[in-house]
Protein backbone atom coordinates (compact mmCIF):
# COMPACT_ATOMS: atom_id res chain seq x y z
CA UNK A 1 0.00 0.00 0.00
CA UNK A 2 2.64 2.42 -1.14
CA UNK A 3 0.31 5.06 -2.60
CA UNK A 4 -2.10 5.41 0.32
CA UNK A 5 -3.57 8.87 0.44
CA UNK A 6 -4.45 10.80 3.58
CA UNK A 7 -8.08 10.09 2.72
CA UNK A 8 -7.32 6.36 2.71
CA UNK A 9 -5.56 6.57 6.06
CA UNK A 10 -8.63 8.13 7.67
CA UNK A 11 -10.25 4.70 7.30
CA UNK A 12 -7.37 2.91 9.00
CA UNK A 13 -9.22 2.69 12.31
CA UNK A 14 -10.53 -0.80 12.94
CA UNK A 15 -9.96 -3.87 10.81
CA UNK A 16 -13.67 -4.06 9.99
CA UNK A 17 -13.82 -0.39 8.96
CA UNK A 18 -10.67 -0.77 6.86
CA UNK A 19 -11.89 -3.92 5.11
CA UNK A 20 -15.16 -2.23 4.11
CA UNK A 21 -13.26 0.76 2.73
CA UNK A 22 -10.47 -1.27 1.12
CA UNK A 23 -12.89 -3.56 -0.73
CA UNK A 24 -14.59 -0.62 -2.42
CA UNK A 25 -11.30 1.13 -3.27
CA UNK A 26 -9.10 -1.72 -4.54
CA UNK A 27 -6.80 -1.60 -1.52
CA UNK A 28 -5.27 -4.54 0.36
CA UNK A 29 -7.30 -6.18 3.12
CA UNK A 30 -6.44 -5.92 6.81
CA UNK A 31 -5.36 -9.58 6.65
CA UNK A 32 -2.77 -8.79 3.96
CA UNK A 33 -1.51 -5.72 5.85
CA UNK A 34 -1.15 -7.70 9.08
CA UNK A 35 0.78 -10.40 7.22
CA UNK A 36 3.10 -7.68 5.93
CA UNK A 37 3.59 -5.78 9.24
CA UNK A 38 2.94 -8.34 11.99
CA UNK A 39 -0.11 -6.87 13.76
CA UNK A 40 -2.88 -4.33 13.25
CA UNK A 41 -1.21 -2.01 15.74
CA UNK A 42 2.04 -2.17 13.74
CA UNK A 43 0.13 -1.46 10.51
CA UNK A 44 -1.30 1.69 12.03
CA UNK A 45 2.08 2.73 13.46
CA UNK A 46 3.75 2.16 10.06
CA UNK A 47 1.33 4.57 8.38
CA UNK A 48 1.51 7.08 11.23
CA UNK A 49 -2.04 6.54 12.44
CA UNK A 50 -2.50 6.93 16.17
CA UNK A 51 -3.71 3.73 17.77
CA UNK A 52 -5.98 5.39 20.33
CA UNK A 53 -8.38 8.24 19.84
CA UNK A 54 -9.31 9.44 23.27
CA UNK A 55 -11.86 12.19 23.19
CA UNK A 56 -12.26 14.04 26.44
CA UNK A 57 -15.68 15.37 27.13
CA UNK A 58 -16.27 18.36 29.34
CA UNK A 59 -18.36 17.66 32.46
CA UNK A 60 -20.56 20.70 31.79
CA UNK A 61 -21.10 19.58 28.20
CA UNK A 62 -22.21 16.11 29.34
CA UNK A 63 -24.58 17.63 31.92
CA UNK A 64 -26.04 19.83 29.23
CA UNK A 65 -26.52 16.86 26.88
CA UNK A 66 -28.27 14.70 29.46
CA UNK A 67 -30.53 17.57 30.53
CA UNK A 68 -31.50 18.37 26.93
CA UNK A 69 -31.95 14.71 25.95
CA UNK A 70 -33.41 13.37 29.20
CA UNK A 71 -36.54 11.93 27.63
CA UNK A 72 -34.26 9.48 25.78
CA UNK A 73 -32.40 8.34 28.92
CA UNK A 74 -34.54 5.26 29.43
CA UNK A 75 -32.26 2.24 29.08
CA UNK A 76 -28.66 2.02 27.94
CA UNK A 77 -29.74 0.07 24.86
CA UNK A 78 -32.33 2.65 23.83
CA UNK A 79 -29.92 5.52 24.58
CA UNK A 80 -27.20 3.91 22.45
CA UNK A 81 -29.55 3.59 19.48
CA UNK A 82 -30.64 7.21 19.89
CA UNK A 83 -27.14 8.55 20.52
CA UNK A 84 -25.77 6.81 17.44
CA UNK A 85 -28.42 8.46 15.24
CA UNK A 86 -27.83 11.89 16.79
CA UNK A 87 -24.03 11.72 17.25
CA UNK A 88 -24.14 11.91 21.05
CA UNK A 89 -21.94 10.20 23.64
CA UNK A 90 -22.67 6.52 24.16
CA UNK A 91 -24.04 5.10 27.39
CA UNK A 92 -20.56 3.71 28.11
CA UNK A 93 -19.08 7.22 27.90
CA UNK A 94 -21.75 8.56 30.26
CA UNK A 95 -21.29 5.67 32.69
CA UNK A 96 -17.51 6.08 32.64
CA UNK A 97 -17.95 9.74 33.51
CA UNK A 98 -20.74 9.50 36.09
CA UNK A 99 -19.94 5.96 37.39
CA UNK A 100 -23.38 4.31 36.89
CA UNK A 101 -26.39 4.60 34.58
CA UNK A 102 -28.57 5.51 37.55
CA UNK A 103 -26.24 8.40 38.42
CA UNK A 104 -26.58 9.63 34.83
CA UNK A 105 -30.36 9.52 35.24
CA UNK A 106 -30.15 11.31 38.61
CA UNK A 107 -28.20 14.16 36.96
CA UNK A 108 -31.12 14.51 34.55
CA UNK A 109 -33.59 14.56 37.49
CA UNK A 110 -35.00 11.18 36.45
CA UNK A 111 -35.98 8.24 38.64
CA UNK A 112 -33.26 5.59 38.80
CA UNK A 113 -33.92 2.26 37.16
CA UNK A 114 -34.81 -0.27 39.86
CA UNK A 115 -32.37 -3.14 40.26
CA UNK A 116 -33.64 -6.41 38.88
CA UNK A 117 -34.19 -8.94 41.63
CA UNK A 118 -34.79 -12.42 40.29
CA UNK A 119 -37.73 -14.33 41.70
CA UNK A 120 -36.64 -17.12 43.99
CA UNK A 121 -38.63 -20.31 44.34
CA UNK A 122 -38.74 -23.23 46.71
CA UNK A 123 -40.45 -26.58 46.33
CA UNK A 124 -43.58 -25.55 48.28
CA UNK A 125 -44.02 -22.41 46.17
CA UNK A 126 -43.60 -24.41 42.95
CA UNK A 127 -46.16 -27.01 44.07
CA UNK A 128 -48.63 -24.27 45.04
CA UNK A 129 -48.24 -22.46 41.69
CA UNK A 130 -48.62 -25.71 39.73
CA UNK A 131 -51.79 -26.68 41.59
CA UNK A 132 -53.23 -23.25 40.88
CA UNK A 133 -52.35 -23.37 37.16
CA UNK A 134 -52.34 -27.12 36.41
CA UNK A 135 -55.39 -26.93 34.14
CA UNK A 136 -53.41 -24.85 31.63
CA UNK A 137 -50.59 -27.39 31.27
CA UNK A 138 -50.53 -29.21 27.92
CA UNK A 139 -46.81 -29.57 27.21
CA UNK A 140 -43.50 -27.82 27.88
CA UNK A 141 -43.80 -25.36 25.01
CA UNK A 142 -47.31 -24.16 25.81
CA UNK A 143 -46.48 -24.07 29.54
CA UNK A 144 -43.44 -21.85 28.90
CA UNK A 145 -45.52 -19.49 26.77
CA UNK A 146 -48.23 -19.34 29.45
CA UNK A 147 -45.62 -18.98 32.22
CA UNK A 148 -44.00 -16.06 30.43
CA UNK A 149 -47.33 -14.24 30.08
CA UNK A 150 -48.19 -14.81 33.75
CA UNK A 151 -44.69 -14.33 35.20
CA UNK A 152 -44.51 -17.96 36.38
CA UNK A 153 -41.50 -20.30 36.49
CA UNK A 154 -40.51 -22.09 33.29
CA UNK A 155 -40.75 -25.85 32.94
CA UNK A 156 -36.97 -26.07 33.40
CA UNK A 157 -37.18 -24.15 36.69
CA UNK A 158 -40.01 -26.36 37.90
CA UNK A 159 -38.00 -29.49 37.15
CA UNK A 160 -35.16 -28.21 39.32
CA UNK A 161 -37.48 -28.62 42.29
CA UNK A 162 -39.66 -31.57 41.29
CA UNK A 163 -39.01 -34.99 39.83
CA UNK A 164 -40.94 -35.91 36.73
CA UNK A 165 -43.21 -38.16 38.80
CA UNK A 166 -43.98 -35.35 41.28
CA UNK A 167 -44.66 -32.97 38.41
CA UNK A 168 -46.92 -35.48 36.65
CA UNK A 169 -48.79 -36.13 39.89
CA UNK A 170 -49.66 -32.44 40.21
CA UNK A 171 -50.61 -31.63 36.62
CA UNK A 172 -52.04 -35.07 35.94
CA UNK A 173 -50.70 -35.36 32.38
CA UNK A 174 -47.86 -37.15 30.68
CA UNK A 175 -45.20 -34.80 29.36
CA UNK A 176 -44.55 -35.83 25.80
Amino acid sequence: MKNASDKDLLHLTSRMEWDKYAKGNSLPSSYFLIQEHGSWKKVKEHYGVTTRRRVTVDHAALLSIIQEQKKHLTTTREWDEYSKEHVLPSSRTLINHFKTWNKVKEKADLEPTPNYVPVSYNKDKIVSLLKEHSATYENQVTWNQYAKSKNLPTYKTIRKYLTFEEFEGIVGKDDQ
